[in-house]
């Protein structure tokens, strides 16, 4: 084990008393401890790892406050004479790691000593940044730099540094802890300000100088002040808080101020001071070129609020020339009395209405009549085109052109919208159209113009027809279950003759789908009955055993090797009453019939065939299902035994 012991020991040894050793595996065997366990602690040079100098000195818990004095007292000629950082290190009884986490070898304290010693500001008073706003750079050069002056006030370097530059400027922070942001400027001071100018400041010795003046930060008076005289935001903000003074009446005079008056008051800056207000709260509501800006035209004219559907119609008609005639859009706004900018949300400059222009005159589809739609679905793009487009179209029907594009397209088609409109799918789609489609085939669909054609043909919207029909002739399932509900048409009489078709039958025929086309009835309603190897699903043979008469229990319909009451004693035995409760006797009584007419239909090798396929078919399905597997099973064995 290597104790603490043995750590300063080996931090005494040096690289010198290693190699006198032998070498690290030498110093491990004359202290007894696996070489690799020492060199975890200490290197070939003599240095002790991180790990060594951790358990020696925990960072930082050994070096106290009084030894960082000392090290900033030593400077890199004392570091020097003391052999380094390892050197003071040993000197002091510290890891050489730790005491690098507060020393520099060039004699300067880091910042974590300079933080253990002066927390960033605690020590550096109001007063001494009084004093050393007053040094100048040759104040602080005379007492050998920065350096010099923390030495001299006793604070740290960097922490001086926070607070004074080389220069003789305050930081910020400084300047902030002097005056924070706005408590000592106040509005007397910034009126005055305002009345200084460029040259009363150049007179003053630049913001420097006015500052000095008033006796406040330079930084603090730059917050408020430029050097070309101008106040900055936050002083105009103080003067002027956004809008509170800026009345609507002044807004309506700078409204008809134009550029021309504008510049005849001295540009923006001039109208400001005219009327007694902040240049930059003006700003927020006029433009240099006289236009309001929209938190102005908003004040005067809320948007919409004064946008009658009056104007809106009779802007409507005006065409680009009428509104080129009334002097553009800020004409048109002017004649109606309107802000320019409010109307320019209704109205664009080629004499087209907006959309929030025509959805208030037309809310989508309101004044869309299904006569229209009908029409519409007659035009093709040709019709459109004469019309001079849609929005030619439009105005031919006196709707608004954005909400017939809801409805119509450009090449002539109708979108989904109107045809849900004019057929909800599947209301005007009858029997008789679906089977007629039945028989088109590809062909067929391609001699009417596609579907799109056959649509037109049967007068139902395009988006209804193919949700029934496809471009391949092919039905879509909607259409077949429709057609044919699983069962409804499929008779007694086609299951017989499926059932006697064979595997060689369905494939002579194409295979299922063959037989379905054969037959005309749906493919998946085929295979809800027959399957591909040629036997019958449980529901086709169920749905034959219910279409026969019951079978007659007799000797002549029994194969002659098994009595009526031999059957009747194996059925007895197959069929427990007790599942005959009110859940499952409905099962069971189909049980029953399926067993009796397949022993008094077949022989009995086939009527084992039978139920045995029967017990595959229905495993599977449910517990009660599975329950009568189990028992027709049982039946099936007693037939091989009787057999």
């Amino acid at each position: 084990m290597v104790t603490t012991e043995m750590l300063r020991e080996w931090q005494r040894l040096g690289k010198q008393g290693i190699d006198e050793a032998g070498g690290l595996d030498g110093v491990a065997k004359q202290y007894g401890v696996a070489s690799g366990a020492l060199k975890i602690y200490l290197r070939a040079d003599g240095t002790l790892t991180k790990r060594a100098e951790d358990r020696l000195n925990p960072p930082g818990t050994e070096v106290t406050v009084e030894m960082l004095r000392k090290w900033q007292r030593l400077g890199k000629q004392g570091i020097d004479e003391a052999g380094g950082l390892d050197g003071v290190a040993r000197q002091y009884g510290v890891a050489s790691v730790a005491l690098r986490n507060y020393l520099r070898a060039d004699g300067t304290l880091t910042k974590r000593a300079e933080d253990r010693l002066n927390p960033p500001g605690t020590d550096v008073t109001l007063e001494m940044l009084r004093e050393c706003q007053h040094f100048g750079k040759q104040g602080i050069d005379e007492v050998g730099g920065l350096d010099g002056v923390a030495r001299h006030y006793g604070v740290a370097s960097n922490t001086l540094k926070h607070y004074l530059r080389a220069d003789g400027t305050l930081t910020k922070p400084a300047e902030d802890r002097l005056n924070p942001p706005g408590t000592d400027i106040t509005l007397e001071m910034l009126r005055e300000w305002q009345h200084l100018g460029k040259q009363g400041i150049d007179e003053a010795g630049g913001l420097d100088g006015v500052a000095k003046q008033y006796g406040v930060a330079s930084n603090t008076l730059k917050h408020y002040l430029r050097a070309d005289g101008t106040l900055t935001k936050p002083a105009e903000d103080r003067l002027n808080p956004p809008g509170t003074d800026i009345t609507l009446e002044m807004l309506r005079k700078w409204q008809r101020l134009g550029k021309q008056g504008i510049d005849e008051a001295g540009g923006l800056d001039g109208v400001a001071s005219q009327y007694g207000v902040a240049s930059g709260a003006l700003k927020n509501y006029l433009r240099a070129d006289g236009t309001l800006t929209k938190p102005a035209e908003d004040r005067l004219n809320p948007p919409g609020t004064d946008i009658t559907l009056e104007m809106l119609r009779a802007w409507q008609r005006l065409g680009k020339q009428g509104i080129d005639e009334a002097g553009g859009l800020d004409g048109v706004a002017m004649q109606y009395g309107v802000v320019s900018g409010t109307l320019k949300n209704y109205l664009h400059a080629d004499g087209t209405l907006t959309k929030r222009a025509e959805d208030r005159l037309n809310p989508p589809g309101t004044d869309i009549t299904l006569e229209m739609l009908r029409e519409w679905q007659h035009l093709g793009k040709q019709g459109i085109d004469e019309a001079v487009g849609l929005d030619g179209v439009a105005k031919q029907y006196g709707v608004a052109s954005g909400a017939l594009k809801h409805y119509l397209r450009a090449d002539g088609t109708l979108t989904k919208r109107a045809e849900d409109r004019l057929n909800p799918p599947g209301t005007d789609i009858t029997l008789e159209m679906l089977r007629a489609w039945q028989r088109l085939g590809k062909q067929g669909i391609d001699e009417a113009g596609g579907l799109d054609g056959v649509a037109r043909q049967y007068g139902v919207a395009s988006g209804a027809l193919k949700n029934y029909l496809r471009a391949d002739g092919k039905l879509t399932k909607p259409a077949e279950d429709r057609l044919n509900p699983p069962g409804a048409d499929i008779t007694p009489e086609m299951l017989r003759a499926w059932q006697c078709l064979g595997k060689q039958g369905i494939d002579k025929a194409g295979g299922l789908d063959g037989v379905a086309r054969r037959d005309n009835v749906p493919a998946t309603a085929l295979r809800h009955y027959l399957r591909a190897d040629g036997s019958l699903t449980p529901f086709g043979e169920n749905r034959l055993r219910k279409a026969g008469t019951r079978t007659v229990w007799s000797e002549n319909a029994m194969t002659p090797s098994l009595s009526v009451d031999r059957a009747k004693a194996i059925y007895r035995t197959a069929i427990d009453p007790r599942a005959s409760d009110a859940e499952s006797a409905e099962w069971w009584d189909d049980v029953v019939d399926e067993i009796r007419d397949v022993v008094a239909s077949r022989t009995l090798a086939d009527a084992a065939q039978v139920i045995e396929r029967w017990h595959h078919d229905w495993t599977n399905v449910s517990d009660t299902a599975r329950d009568a597997a189990k028992r027709i099973r049982s039946a099936a064995r007693a037939l091989r035994a009787a057999h």
